[in-house]
């Protein structure tokens, strides 16, 4: 019995040989090389990846309105700014129990480190239950960033505020929320002008009537104005607690 030497590059062919995929198409051999085979995609390393993914991802659609404002002479850029607050928090995150943790105070140290803004000696912060209260030399302007949640760690309520300060100990606001609120988180930073310039921007609260909504006007001004070249930024300080 004669032999035959069948070759795929010759004799049109389909099929699979060799970690190869033989076709027809057109008339002509297509010959391409097979996909590696995938690797388990619930591997315990890439579910952890996932897991602080996107717990950085919905921290920073939270808090990205405060931080933008803080970036605003890094970034101006949204979309930009806002994969830097991701990347930040994401690589402040862990994983323990099969739980995605993000502390505040870790993310605090790493965005100022990152973006290389000091936090000013000058402003002082108290965050408890029992007394919520910002401080900052006459003249400076603040601005913070209030996010109230649930016993299930939802956030039920946010309000942005900013004030020019008197000197004097100013009451934090608390956003308005749809629940019990068992937690409020706060981040707050303030600027420094170098020179005798005005403040010209919103003062008090500048959240619109939806806890989650922010005047978009009334937000520029406020991102112009700290942009102004004279203004220094210092980087931002947070804090936390527990409804008593």
């Amino acid at each position: 019995m004669g032999k035959t030497a069948f070759n795929p590059i010759t004799s049109p062919w389909k099929g699979q040989i060799g970690g190869f995929t033989y076709s027809v198409r057109d008339g002509n051999q297509i010959i391409s090389k097979l996909a590696a085979s995938r690797k388990d995609p619930k591997s315990e390393k890439q579910m952890q990846v996932r897991m602080r993914f996107k717990l950085a991802s919905q921290f920073t659609k939270l808090w990205d309105d405060i931080l933008m404002a803080n970036l605003v002479k890094i970034e101006r850029d949204a979309s930009k700014a806002q994969n830097l607050i991701r990347s930040i928090a994401y690589h402040a995150s862990t994983v323990s129990n099969d739980q995605a943790k993000l502390s505040l105070d870790d993310f605090e140290n790493k965005f100022n480190s990152k973006t290389q803004q000091v936090i000013s000696p000058d402003l002082e912060l108290t965050f408890t239950s029992a007394n919520q209260s910002i401080t900052a030399p006459d003249g400076e302007i603040v601005a913070y960033q209030v996010t109230a949640f649930d016993e299930k760690s939802t956030p039920i309520g946010s309000n942005m505020t900013t004030f020019e300060s008197d000197g004097t100990p100013q009451t934090v606001y608390l956003p308005r929320i749809k629940g019990n609120a068992v937690r409020y988180d706060i981040i707050a930073f303030n600027t420094t002008l170098t020179n005798s310039s005005t403040w010209n921007g919103p003062i008090g609260n500048i959240n619109g009537n939806d806890p989650f909504t922010i005047d978009t006007k009334v937000y520029s001004i406020l991102l112009g104005e700290l942009s102004d070249a004279n203004r220094i930024i210092h980087g931002i300080i947070t804090g936390s607690y527990l409804v008593a």
